[in-house]
């Protein structure tokens, strides 16, 4: 007995192909499970991005000058405007 053959994943014709192709989905369902993970070396540091804006945003509202992991520096800048 043969073995079942399976249908091509590319169907081709005169005006392109079509191509079925198999994908998955995620969802984080529990941000703190996730970020304990990495913390605790289970998954890659790279799982995890840093709203760098959003940490900025919460030292200039709350002035604190340390957070765990984060190094606050002030910054003296010229900005000019022309009319």
């Amino acid at each position: 007995v043969a073995p079942p053959t399976e249908a091509p994943k590319t169907q081709r014709s005169a005006g392109g192909s079509v191509t079925m192709v198999t994908d998955i989905s995620i969802e984080v369902v529990n941000p703190m499970a996730l970020i304990k993970a990495v913390a605790d070396g289970k998954l890659p540091i790279h799982f995890v991005s840093f709203a760098m804006g959003e940490i900025k945003k919460y030292v200039k509202a709350t002035g604190a000058t340390s957070l765990p992991g984060v190094r606050i520096e002030k910054i003296a800048r010229t900005q000019t405007r022309v009319a």
